[in-house]
């Protein structure tokens, strides 16, 4: 696929997901979502043959609906990095949300979100074969009083 963008982007009921392809081969998928009938993991793997993500982006990892097909994106896709909004704490995340969504939330966090050594770090998309991807997030301390955790997505 050298020297094509591709975006594909499945609406679906639990949320959304858009998966990139940038011209220098780069793998993005944005968000986790998923419905019964469309699995954008196992599509990704049928229809391009990918084994492994450059980089996952959660947009707003707050939101159960778009982490409903978290775990299947870090088992079959397995991230090389992820990015999300570091000025939302880890404590501020629906860890005790639905058991799957969870416990696919404390393994990316485990293995992406934090200095120690031998975790993944969270690194910031950078210019991927002429395709730039700005990311802007809000610290919690520039909202408002009656702002909620999705005015935190990236």
């Amino acid at each position: 696929m050298p020297n094509q963008f591709i975006c594909n982007v499945w609406n679906l009921p639990t949320g959304f997901s858009a998966f990139v392809v940038t011209p220098n081969d780069r793998f993005l998928l944005f968000d986790a979502g998923r419905s019964d009938a469309v699995r954008p993991a196992a599509f990704l793997q049928d229809n391009f043959a990918i084994a492994r993500l450059d980089q996952l982006v959660l947009l707003d990892p707050t939101a159960p609906e778009r982490l409903a097909g978290l775990a299947d994106v870090l088992d079959r896709l397995r991230p090389k990095a992820v990015q999300r909004n570091r000025a939302l704490p880890a404590e501020r995340l629906p860890l005790d949300g639905d058991a799957e969504s969870a416990t696919a939330l404390r393994r990316l966090l485990a293995e992406f979100d934090g200095p120690a050594e031998g975790r993944q770090a969270l690194r910031p998309i950078k210019q991927w074969g002429r395709v730039l991807i700005n990311h802007f997030g809000v610290a919690p301390e520039q909202l408002g009083p009656d702002a909620g955790p999705g005015d935190l997505s990236l």
